[in-house]
């Protein structure tokens, strides 16, 4: 079949496991969509996938971005992630840590310059970009096919607004798989080092390091130059297509403890849009989350200056469950938690006093 797209699988094939995944995933692709295929790998060995797609290619010149510029976060333009939780009581939300989480944005914004500038090389006209842990659930597939068929600047799934902490004129989208024309990146260009990545936040005006926020600012940047024909999907993938799987394999740069150290201590929101000075600073969170496939025994201890016990619990959370408690913070506190799970036993001990409690990563905004 002539066409004017390519489908572009992405991924650092580092190991056999991503390897046999992305290897499923093209005789998917190859038996169930009429295109010719591309896989651009970020890690020197094939593999022998080489001889599976049609074009092959390997770019291993990455970098791992660092923390923001300090004007950045003087001026709070940096636009810092972070993951949450709704629950019955309000929502909890959890700042990441400026370093070790998404320090790899710059290559895969990077793959979506690679991608395009190849395929425009190679005679193409239209992208269509999987990530290569990619399992489609075929009948879902079929009814994507459709869109990969018609789209033609560009083709979003997910597109929404995430979290109350981020600005309001920033949308996110999955990327998971997307679709793009080879010109919708023109006038960017690969960033290779600190300095060019944060000078591309500054050029879309998005100063953070999530790609599934980068790409969507990005495009509207390019809308205010010209007019672009897009197609855009609301609500998160996995809604869409709930039999389709994901990130199949756990990417390295994921933040695994972000809901360790069980219960959480947070800063208590009155409500949503409560400034710091609103914010109640003579009581403190307790938010207790299991989100393992497996219990959790949780032994909570807290103490007052004076070393008297305030504050005990003892429990085992099942998989998927909550607890939230409040205690009050007239004074300096000691918590102590013992986490036990999958038979092994973690302690972690934190002081709060009512000085730093803004200074929490954490926040629990009341319903």
């Amino acid at each position: 079949m002539n066409s004017d797209l390519v489908i572009f699988i992405d991924g650092y094939l580092a190991d056999k496991e991503r390897a046999d995944a992305c290897s499923v995933l093209i005789d998917q692709l190859k038996k169930n969509l009429p295109y010719k295929i591309a896989l651009l790998n970020k890690y020197p060995f094939s593999w022998g996938l080489d001889h599976k797609v049609d074009y092959y290619f390997h770019h291993g010149e990455g970098f791992m971005v660092g923390q923001p510029p300090q004007n950045f976060l003087d001026n709070n333009w940096y636009e810092r992630p972070y993951v949450f939780i709704d629950t019955d009581a309000g929502t909890i939300e959890n700042l990441l840590p400026l370093t070790g989480f998404q320090d790899h944005v710059a290559n895969m914004y990077n793959s979506f310059i690679l991608t395009s500038e190849t395929a425009r090389n190679l005679g193409f006209k239209r992208v269509f970009k999987v990530e290569a842990d990619t399992l489609f659930d075929v009948s879902e597939l079929q009814e994507i096919a459709i869109d990969i068929e018609q789209f033609q600047d560009y083709l979003l799934y997910g597109e929404r607004q995430e979290g109350e902490w981020t600005n309001a004129s920033y949308g996110i989208a999955d990327v998971h798989i997307i679709g793009y024309s080879v010109n919708l990146f023109d006038g960017f260009e690969l960033v290779k080092n600190d300095t060019e990545f944060w000078e591309l936040g500054s050029k879309i005006g998005y100063y953070g390091k999530w790609i599934e926020y980068i790409i969507p600012t990005l495009i509207n940047f390019q809308e205010t130059k010209s007019t672009l024909k897009g197609t855009k999907y609301p609500g998160g993938i996995r809604s869409k297509y709930p039999n389709t799987k994901f990130d199949l394999i756990n990417s390295p740069g994921g933040w695994t403890q972000k809901w360790e150290n069980i219960p959480i201590p947070c800063r208590i929101v009155p409500f949503l849009e409560a400034t710091d000075e609103e914010n109640i600073t003579n009581k403190i969170a307790l938010f207790y989350w299991n989100d393992k496939d497996t219990e959790l025994e949780i032994d909570s201890q807290i103490f007052n200056s004076n070393k008297e016990l305030i504050y005990s619990k003892n429990l085992t959370l099942h998989p998927g469950c909550w607890k939230y408690d409040e205690i009050d913070l007239d004074t300096e506190i000691e918590i102590t938690n013992i986490n036990t799970q999958n038979h092994i036993t973690k302690t972690t001990t934190t002081r709060i006093t009512p000085e730093n409690l803004l200074d929490l990563n954490t926040r629990f905004i009341r319903k």
